[in-house]
C-alpha cells in the first residue's frame, strides 16, 4: 500500500466565549510506517506553539478511512474512526511561546493519506456540584455595584463577568515586599467532619502566577497558618496557585513533612488565565486525634489535581475543631518579594457552594478504582528516550561500578577499605549492605543492595551511608547513577537518596554541606538540601511532569550543581529523570560569604527511610534498593539508554 502524506493544515485555536486567550499552532507528521498494510506507526507527531501567549493544544490525526487505535505515548488519544483526537499529558498540554512538543500513535487498518489538523481549544464542561446539604452559598448577586465585599480591602463587586454572569467578585493583588497584601475574612458555617468547598474562579489575562498564591478554603474556629508551629485545635486547607498554573491542596495539619504546609503540587497549566474554571476542594477531618483518615482533594474542572490521604488534620476532637468556617484568604505569598507580581494583577470569583458531604460516602466525587491498571505509572512519556552521547572518558572525574567488590555482605572494614579515604559506613555491620551479582544495570556485573527494615527509619536503622571520593575540589559537577526499588516497593512517606556533598575537602568537612535526593509519598522525586539557602522544597517537576520512581523498573538519575559566589544566590541545580530534563532552579545559594572555599567534594552514599519525626515515616516491611553505575563529572554525563532485565 502506498501512503500519501497531506501538508498539515495550519489554523489558529479560536478565543472562545468564555474569554480563552487565542494561540497559533503548528502540527506535522514526521514519520510514517507501515507494515503488510495491516498496522501503522505515526511517529514525531510534533506540536509548535508559534504564538505569544501559552497554549493549551488540541489535534485531530484525520485519516481516509476507519482504523483503529492501538496504543500511544506523550498525548491523551481517542479514537473515533477516521479522527484521532489528541492532547498534551501533564507534563506538555501546556505550551510556552515557541515551544514545541511531539507525541506518536500506533494502529491497525489501511489508509492512503493521513493529516495533522489543529483543533479548537477544549473548553470543559462546568461539572456538577457534588450531591450533598447545601450549608452555604454566595453568588453576589445581592451587592450593589462597586461594593466592597465583607469589608475585605482590594475587593469590588463588578457586573458583565462573562458566560452570562451577572455579577461577580472581582480581586486585585498589588505587588508588595511580601507578595500582596493578606485579604482574608472568615464566614461561620455550621459544623461537619466532610465538606466540599466549590467556586468558579478566573485569572483574568495577564495575570502572574510567579512562585504561588494562596486561594479562599476551609477551617476550624482557630486556624493554622503563616509556618506556626503545630496546634492540636487548629489546622486549614487552602488551594494554592504555583509557576506556570501548577495548582497544590494546601494545608496545614499536625504532622508536617515541611516547615509550613504541605500538599503535592498539580502539573503546570492546571489553572489557566483567561477563562472560568470550577475549583472544587473536598476535605474530610480525621475521625479520632491518633487517626490518620482524613483526606484533602483539590480538583479543577472536575480533574483531580493535587490529593493527600491517611492525613491527621486535627489533635482534639470536638465542635471547635470541625469544618465551620469558610476561610477567605487570598494573596501572592511566602512572604518575601520574589513572590511578588510586576504588576497589579486580578482574580475574579463566583458561584461559592459549601456542601455537607457527611451524610453519604463521599459523594463528592466517584471512587476510584481499588486496582488501577497501572497504579503507580507517571504521565510521562511512554516511549523511552533516546540515548544521549555519554561524556567522554577524559571528562569523568570518577567512576564507580560495583563489579570489583567481592559478592555478599561485606564486613565494616572491608566496606571503609573498599571506598578508601571514607572513614565510616552505616549500614555494613547490621548486613544492611550487600554486593548483589544477580540484579545490576545492563546484561552482567553487579550492585550494591540495600536493605531498609520493616519499622525502622533514620540512617542508624535503615539504609546506608558512607561517602565517595571525587578526587579533588569543584565549582562545577555532574552526578548519575541507577537506583532500582523493589516490586511492590511501599514509599511511604519517603526517604534519603545519594547525592553531592561539599565542604572545604574530602578530609576537612569545614562548612559541610548536603545535595541528596530524596523519593515521597508514591515514589515523587525531589532534591533534599541542608546548605544556606532557606528554601524548603525543591520538587523535580518543573519541566512540566513530577518525575516518580517506579518499583521494580531501574531509573537513570543525573543531577547537576553549580557553586554559587560565596554570600550570593546565583548557584544553579538542575535534574534528568530517565533522560528526560525534570527539575530547574537557579539562584541558590550553597554557601555563606564566610566561606569561599567551600566546595563540592564527595559524593554522599546516603539511603534511608525518614524523616525523623514519627513512626509514620517508618518502612511497613522490610524494602530493598539497588545502585549501579555512578559517574561524576565536570560536563553533561548523559542517558545511556534503558536496560530491561
Amino acid at each position: 500500500m502506498k501512503i500519501g502524506i497531506i501538508r498539515p493544515i495550519l489554523a489558529l485555536i479560536l478565543a472562545s466565549s468564555a474569554g480563552y486567550a487565542s494561540a497559533e499552532v503548528e502540527c506535522s507528521i514526521g514519520i510514517v510506517k507501515n507494515w503488510s498494510g495491516e498496522r501503522f506507526m505515526l511517529k514525531d507527531i510534533e506540536v509548535t506553539n508559534t504564538g505569544n501567549s501559552n497554549s493549551l493544544w488540541h489535534v485531530n490525526i484525520v485519516f481516509d478511512s476507519d482504523v483503529a487505535l492501538t496504543s500511544a505515548w506523550s498525548a491523551k488519544v481517542e479514537d473515533t474512526g477516521q479522527v484521532f483526537t489528541a492532547s498534551g499529558n501533564d507534563f506538555n498540554r501546556q505550551l510556552s511561546p515557541g515551544e514545541s512538543t511531539d507525541f506518536g500513535i500506533k494502529g491497525v487498518g489501511s489508509f492512503n493519506q493521513v493529516s495533522c489538523q489543529v483543533g479548537e481549544a477544549v473548553i470543559p464542561d462546568e461539572p456538577d456540584l457534588p450531591e450533598g446539604n447545601l450549608v452555604y452559598n454566595e453568588d453576589f448577586e445581592s451587592y450593589s455595584l462597586d461594593d466592597e465585599w465583607k469589608s475585605v480591602d482590594d475587593t469590588n463587586i463588578v457586573k458583565e463577568c462573562g458566560d452570562g454572569r451577572e455579577q461577580c467578585l472581582r480581586v486585585s493583588y498589588a505587588p508588595t515586599s511580601r507578595g500582596s497584601d493578606r485579604l482574608q475574612t472568615k464566614v461561620a458555617i455550621p459544623g461537619g467532619d466532610h465538606y466540599s468547598l466549590v467556586y468558579d474562579i478566573l485569572f483574568e489575562d495577564g495575570f502572574e502566577f510567579v512562585r504561588g498564591g494562596k486561594l479562599p478554603g476551609l477551617s476550624p474556629t482557630v486556624h493554622t497558618t503563616g509556618c506556626s508551629p503545630a496546634i492540636a485545635n487548629g489546622w486549614s486547607v487552602r488551594p494554592m496557585w504555583r509557576p506556570n498554573g501548577s495548582a497544590q491542596a494546601y494545608y496545614y495539619g499536625q504532622e508536617r513533612i515541611e516547615r509550613c504546609g504541605d500538599g503535592e503540587r498539580s502539573f503546570e497549566g492546571a489553572f489557566v488565565t483567561g477563562r472560568w474554571q470550577q475549583l472544587a476542594l473536598e476535605v474530610k477531618l480525621n475521625s479520632t486525634p491518633d487517626a490518620y483518615d482524613g483526606k484533602v482533594v483539590l480538583r479543577v474542572d472536575g480533574e483531580v489535581v493535587s490529593k493527600a490521604e491517611g492525613i491527621n488534620l486535627r489533635g482534639t476532637i470536638n465542635s471547635d475543631t470541625l469544618i465551620n468556617q469558610f476561610f477567605f484568604s487570598t494573596f501572592y505569598g511566602g512572604a518575601d518579594s520574589s513572590w511578588a507580581p510586576s504588576k497589579t494583577t486580578y482574580i475574579r470569583y463566583d458561584n461559592i457552594h459549601v456542601i455537607d458531604l457527611s451524610q453519604d460516602a463521599d459523594p463528592s466525587i466517584p471512587s476510584e478504582p481499588d486496582e488501577p491498571t497501572e497504579p503507580n505509572e507517571p504521565e510521562q512519556p511512554n516511549e523511552p528516550n533516546e540515548p544521549e552521547q555519554p561524556a567522554e572518558p577524559g571528562d569523568v572525574v570518577a567512576y564507580y561500578t560495583m563489579d570489583d567488590l567481592a559478592s555478599g555482605f561485606p564486613t565494616k572494614k572491608e566496606w571503609v577499605t573498599a571506598w578508601s579515604p571514607t572513614k565510616w559506613v552505616n549500614g555494613a555491620t547490621e548486613q544492611r549492605l550487600f554486593v548483589d551479582e544477580n540484579v545490576h544495570y545492563g546484561p552482567s556485573g553487579k550492585s550494591v543492595r540495600t536493605l531498609y527494615p520493616q519499622g525502622k527509619r533514620t540512617s542508624s536503622d535503615s539504609g546506608a551511608q558512607w561517602h565517595m571520593d571525587i578526587n579533588g575540589e569543584y565549582e562545577d559537577m555532574y552526578l548519575s547513577y541507577w537506583v532500582k526499588f523493589d516490586d511492590n516497593f511501599d514509599f511511604v512517606l519517603g526517604g534519603k537518596l545519594p547525592g553531592l556533598s561539599g565542604s572545604v575537602s574530602f578530609t576537612d568537612r569545614t562548612h559541610e554541606w548536603k545535595g541528596r535526593l530524596m523519593w515521597r509519598e508514591q515514589g515523587k522525586v525531589e532534591f533534599y538540601t541542608h546548605f544556606a539557602h532557606d528554601r524548603e522544597r525543591w520538587w523535580w517537576n518543573t519541566e512540566g511532569f513530577q518525575a516518580q520512581f517506579i518499583p521494580n523498573q531501574w531509573h537513570h538519575v543525573e543531577m547537576h550543581f553549580r557553586m554559587n559566589s560565596a554570600g550570593e544566590y546565583d548557584g544553579l541545580m538542575e535534574g534528568w529523570f530517565d533522560g528526560k530534563k525534570a527539575a530547574y532552579y537557579d539562584g541558590v545559594k550553597f554557601r555563606d560569604a564566610d566561606e569561599p572555599n567551600n566546595k563540592i567534594t564527595k559524593v554522599f552514599f546516603s539511603t534511608f527511610f525518614g524523616g525523623s519525626s514519627g513512626d509514620r515515616w517508618n518502612a511497613t516491611k522490610d524494602e530493598f534498593a539497588w545502585f549501579d553505575e555512578f559517574i561524576i563529572s565536570p560536563k553533561r554525563i548523559g542517558y545511556p539508554g534503558p536496560w530491561v532485565e
